[in-house]
């Protein structure tokens, strides 16, 4: 069973670096000539193991990837790829789905719960326990309802 979790974790960091390798690869180098300009930003937030986001995350699409090794969600701004917060607290965040508004809904596996965070937003709106652990979600773009994946039973 422990192989299967593992392989799950190698899988959802796999795709996340396919998704992020895409980010940014059109943009020449810091200083070329057509470069966008780069600023000396400094990003403040809390101290680790607390959620964050800068305040630029609430107006930016965004890109929210599961990290089940830091027990993690993590925000990137799209497609620029630019860390802009973390969610924190979760017990292996697995899945991740949004409704129509941007919110965001992360399958906390090890917790048997789902919880919502408001787009751009870094404490939650929401908490569904399910009491059973829950591998994935999806929100009805029509009626707002949630499903979510729970394994068969073994």
């Amino acid at each position: 069973m422990r192989t299967v979790g593992i392989s799950r974790y190698a899988a959802s960091i796999s795709a996340a670096a396919a998704l992020l390798a895409g980010c940014g690869g059109s943009q020449p180098p810091i200083g070329a000539p057509g470069a966008m300009p780069q600023t000396a930003a400094l990003a403040v937030h809390t101290d680790r193991g607390e959620s964050w986001m800068l305040p630029e995350g609430k107006g930016a699409d965004l890109l929210y990837v599961s990290d089940g090794g830091t027990d993690d969600v993590l925000v990137f701004s799209y497609p620029q790829g630019a860390l802009v917060g973390t969610l924190s607290g979760f017990d292996n965040p697995y899945g991740l789905c949004t409704d129509v508004k941007g919110d965001v809904f992360v399958v906390n596996e090890s917790a048997d719960t789902v919880v919502e965070y408001a787009h751009g937003g870094k404490t939650p709106i929401a908490t569904l326990n399910l009491g059973t652990p829950t591998l994935a979600c999806s929100v009805d773009e029509h009626t707002g309802d949630l499903a979510v994946v729970t394994p068969p039973d073994t």
